[in-house]
């Protein structure tokens, strides 16, 4: 399996989240990539101005609110956002008939092709 979005310090969250859909979820590439995403914003981010707020996280409009308010109730702060990443791709070999899939995230313009 190979898995690709840009995203700097939101990149290992979300290639995470991919590996754990298709693994984990037993989805398929393409649900891998269109399945809504979080991201922690409690760590310092890499770039500048180096942006920081402990204890958020974000999460896709697609992330039912009854979770949020579940979380909240935790005492998590949660934001709320369109997209949580910026696209990704995924690749999947299956072992046995060596059959290749792929999916191409629709948050932005990107596609993916098996040769």
């Amino acid at each position: 399996m190979t898995v690709g979005c840009p995203g700097g310090d939101n990149q290992a969250q979300a290639n995470l989240q991919l590996m754990l859909n298709v693994i984990l979820f037993g989805m398929n590439p393409q649900q891998a990539v269109e399945a809504p995403r979080f991201s922690t914003m409690s760590n310092v981010n890499s770039f500048y101005p180096h942006v920081y707020h402990p204890g958020r996280s974000d999460l896709e409009e697609a992330i039912p609110e009854t979770t949020a308010e579940d979380l909240r109730a935790l005492g998590h702060q949660i934001a709320r956002t369109v997209d949580c990443g910026m696209g990704a791709t995924v690749s999947v070999r299956d072992q046995e008939t060596g059959h290749l899939s792929t999916g191409a995230d629709p948050r932005r313009a990107c596609y993916a092709i098996a040769l």
